[in-house]
């Protein structure tokens, strides 16, 4: 008992940061203020960050603070600092040092560091992936890197190219037209070509034997031909011995043709004879002749009609006429009989 009075004497005796027999050892540095048990040599305390008797252990994994006894931020990516916990780097979509705060607008990834992609709509995108909320307009993805699909424009490519835009295809953010198909003009092909033009971007011109130059704007057939042409684009003149609208007159008998040149009879506007005429009348001889058939036909016409009423007539009377004697026939018939009934009346 004596001696382990002494020597617990001596241990209580050893000052501040050493223990054991005759004090001779030095307290951990580890421990806190390098306060330690006189006779083991434990700490008495451990600074934060380390545990364990002599205070020579780091905090285990996520685990920081003094005796260890705090836990890392949820928002750490893997460990954190094991005196302060704050955070050695933060997942993605996080920033701050306990990792607490999203990332920046325009930000993402791991510890905020990649800016969203450049067609997301108002620069916002998906703090941890990345992706874009909405994509400007004419873009699509989710990362908003490809054009909207063929026919398509405009926010969520909701819009629909004009239906006269080549292929369909148009600006993935205006919906104007890359080139119009024939026929049409404008931004978005919405406009016909103008009267006298036709054909790709409504650069060709008309036929000049067009009437009013006007023709098909897509295909530049003529509407209508100038008298003396013929065809799909009236570029005929009219074929020989015809003139006129669509060449559907002929020219006259009398006109005269000339050997030299037998297919020029007449004009292939007015019908006029080129080289004369065999037989020329006078406009006043020509409609005297005209009238002059015209009364013989009526007259004509009048005696046939004179003749097939009197046939008519004819023979209904005829037939009265039988029809008279049939009656008067059979009167007498009854006249005689009754005659003879008399008689034999009175005979008897």
């Amino acid at each position: 008992t004596q001696i382990k009075s002494s020597l617990l004497s001596s241990f209580s005796a050893c000052d501040q940061g050493h223990y054991g027999e005759n004090c001779e050892k030095t307290c951990s540095t580890n421990c806190l203020v390098q306060k330690c048990s006189p006779e083991t040599g434990h700490c008495d305390l451990c600074p934060p960050g380390f545990q364990g008797d002599f205070c020579d252990i780091e905090c285990d994994y996520r685990f920081y603070g003094h005796n260890c006894e705090k836990i890392c931020s949820g928002w750490c990516l893997g460990d954190c600092d094991k005196v302060t916990g704050l955070c050695l780097s933060c997942i993605r979509g996080r920033q701050g040092d306990l990792c607490t705060e999203p990332c920046n607008k325009g930000y993402h990834g791991q510890d905020c560091l990649d800016p969203c992609p450049k067609n997301c709509f108002d620069n916002q995108c998906d703090t941890y992936s990345g992706t874009c909320w909405l994509c400007k307009a004419g873009y699509s993805g989710g990362l908003c890197l490809e054009d909207c699909p063929i026919g398509t424009y405009g926010k969520l490519c909701f819009g629909k190219c004009h239906e006269r835009c080549r292929s369909h295809k148009c600006h993935p953010q205006t919906g104007q037209c890359n080139s119009c198909e024939p026929g049409y003009q404008g931004l978005y092909c919405e406009i016909p070509c103008h009267l006298h033009f036709f054909g790709e971007n409504c650069s060709q011109k008309c036929s000049d034997h067009c009437l009013n130059t006007s023709c098909h704007p897509v295909t530049g057939s003529c509407l209508i031909c100038l008298p003396g042409f013929t065809g799909k684009f009236c570029q005929n003149a009219c074929p020989a011995n015809f003139y006129g609208d669509d060449c559907e007159l002929r020219c006259s008998p009398d006109c005269m043709v000339n050997s030299s040149s037998p297919s020029d009879v007449c004009h292939p506007v007015t019908g006029a004879c080129l080289h004369g005429q065999l037989a020329q009348h006078s406009d006043d001889a020509t409609k005297a002749i005209n009238l002059t058939g015209l009364w013989i036909g009526v007259a004509c016409a009048i005696t046939f009609l004179a003749s097939v009423l009197g046939l008519v007539c004819f023979y209904k009377r005829k037939s009265i006429i039988h029809l008279m004697f049939i009656l008067l026939q059979g009167k007498d018939q009854d006249t005689e009989t009754s005659v003879f009934a008399e008689q034999e009346e009175h005979h008897v």
